[in-house]
């Protein structure tokens, strides 16, 4: 006999590998350094970016692989104080929203990341203490 199965609907957990907080700690250390964009002066739209967010982008993609996000989901992270990159009162910056998902990922990577600095450190102190490290066999 067969059992009618009703699909239960969860939403997929994003697994915070090792991985991903290392390149997510890599990306948090890149610092800009492209000249500011000039909106009244067009010629600097089209600019090259600097190394650095060249950089950026590339732990980006790597950090949007390991964390098997789907294509649409770009950019995959979104600093929680972004702010419209357009000018002030523009159509463009006027209908300008935050991606609240990237930002969620965002928070989880650096909560994640936080915890794994503070499991370093207890390790690290109990390693110092001489304590072996809890769940650690006997």
């Amino acid at each position: 006999m067969t059992a009618k199965r009703t699909p239960v609907h969860r939403p997929p957990v994003t697994q915070m590998t090792p991985e991903a907080i290392k390149i997510f700690n890599a990306m948090r250390t890149i610092v800009c350094t492209c000249e500011p964009r000039d909106w009244n002066n067009p010629q600097t739209w089209g600019r090259e970016p600097c190394d650095s967010c060249r950089r950026w982008w590339d732990l980006h993609d790597l950090l949007h692989h390991e964390l098997h996000c789907k294509p649409w989901q770009f950019p995959c992270i979104e600093h929680p104080h972004a702010c419209s990159p357009y000018p002030p009162g523009s159509v463009a910056d006027r209908n300008w929203q935050p991606d609240r998902a990237a930002q969620d990922l965002w928070r989880a990577l650096d909560e994640a990341s936080r915890e794994a600095r503070r499991e370093a450190r207890r390790r690290k102190t109990g390693e110092k203490l001489g304590v072996e490290p809890s769940g650690a066999a006997s």
